[in-house]
């Protein structure tokens, strides 16, 4: 099959794997955007949207399994914070597969309520500071930012969403829904 073929095929299972999994176009369009902006070296958009759609799958199953799944309800629920976690935890979502690659402490982290990486990752970058990822320039002492410095960001939480997402997929069926 030629290269952009195959690239082709797995841009729509990549897609069509969140839409199925996660039933519901209030979460599956964080991620859907996401893969796309991936996939067009769009790096910003890419990480602000598998986090946004990590998030959103956790406020919305959180409300939906308290019967609360309104706007009103929405806009009351914890944004991500380690206690948002805890309260996915507590009606059986396995948060522990929004572990960084190498985060062996996540869970002290989260009993000692120290934030985790995804937490600490959301809110630097959606406050704008991505100075953790500025690059020194060779032979220089200047450093640059460009969004290619968030790359592997954004391929790491494409790997945490793709676990999520299935979690996501097992407790919702495991809910009759």
């Amino acid at each position: 099959m030629p290269d952009d073929i195959a690239e082709r095929f797995r841009s729509f299972a990549d897609q069509h794997n969140y839409y199925r999994r996660l039933r519901g176009a209030e979460t599956h369009w964080f991620f859907v955007e996401a893969e796309k902006a991936l996939r067009h070296g769009l790096y910003i958009a890419a990480v602000l949207s598998f986090i946004n759609g990590i998030e959103a799958s956790i406020r919305t199953n959180v409300l939906y399994h308290q019967g609360k799944f309104d706007e009103e309800s929405m806009s009351k629920v914890n944004i991500m914070k380690n206690r948002l976690l805890h309260e996915a935890r507590a009606i059986g979502l396995k948060v522990e597969m929004l572990a960084f690659p190498g985060e062996l402490d996540f869970e002290e982290k989260l009993k000692d309520n120290v934030t985790v990486e995804l937490v600490r990752v959301r809110n630097n970058l959606c406050h704008g500071n991505v100075f953790e990822y500025f690059q020194k320039v060779t032979g220089t002492s200047e450093t640059i930012f460009t969004s290619e410095c968030l790359q592997n960001l954004a391929l790491t939480l494409k790997d945490v969403s793709e676990k999520w997402t299935k979690e996501i997929e097992r407790f919702k069926e495991s809910q009759g829904r």
